[in-house]
This record gives C-alpha cells, sequence and structure tokens, in this order.
C-alpha cells in the first residue's frame, strides 16, 4: 500500500471515528435534556420543548445558510426557464415562417402545373 492510500484510509476512519462519536454525544446529550426536562415537564412537555428546539435551530440554520442558496438556485431556474421560454419562441416563429414559404412555394407550383 502506498504513503497516499494509507493516508486516505487514516483520513477516511478518522472521519467516520468523528462522526460516530458525533453522533453519539448528540444522542447522550439529548437523552439527558429529555431526562432533566422531563423531572419538571414530565415526558411528553420535555420531548415538546425539544422538539420546539429542534425546529428553531432548523428555522436558524435555514435563515443563515439555506436561504441565500435557494434565492441563487431559484434564480438560476428562473433564468433557464426565460432562455428556454426565449428559444421556444424562436422555434415557433421559425416553423411559422416556414410554413409560410412552404405554401407559397406549394401555390406557385399548383399554379405551374
Amino acid at each position: 500500500m502506498s504513503k497516499r492510500t494509507e493516508r486516505r484510509s487514516h483520513l477516511g476512519l478518522a472521519l467516520i471515528l468523528f462522526v460516530v462519536g458525533a453522533a453519539g454525544a448528540l444522542l447522550t446529550g439529548i437523552t439527558a435534556l429529555l431526562v432533566w426536562l422531563s423531572e419538571w415537564l414530565g415526558f411528553a412537555g420535555a420531548a415538546l420543548v425539544i422538539c420546539v428546539l429542534f425546529s428553531l435551530v432548523a428555522l436558524l440554520s435555514y435563515l443563515l445558510t439555506i436561504r441565500d442558496t435557494l434565492r441563487r438556485a431559484t434564480a438560476r431556474l428562473e433564468t433557464v426557464s426565460d432562455v428556454a421560454i426565449l428559444i421556444q419562441e424562436g422555434y415557433d416563429w421559425v416553423v411559422r415562417k416556414a410554413s409560410l414559404l412552404l405554401r407559397i412555394a406549394e401555390d406557385r407550383l399548383n399554379r405551374t402545373s
């Protein structure tokens, strides 16, 4: 195994261990928070508080990062849509003109026959 492949495998292993550790810490923390809050509010109240907390985190994440990305993606899709509409209008114009020219040519051929 080369040093480069060995480094990649170590990095991959480190990332996997980091993700597993972070997920474990998150689950343990949520469980501890749920148990602690359930002593005060009952289990349903604690679950509702945690649900609201995660909803706020998701909303904050949307407002800080995802909203601008979605706005840029929407603008790009609108541009693509506008270009597609222009192409369709150009195609329809060419078809109308070609149809008119074919009718004129057909009419002239019918007159000469």
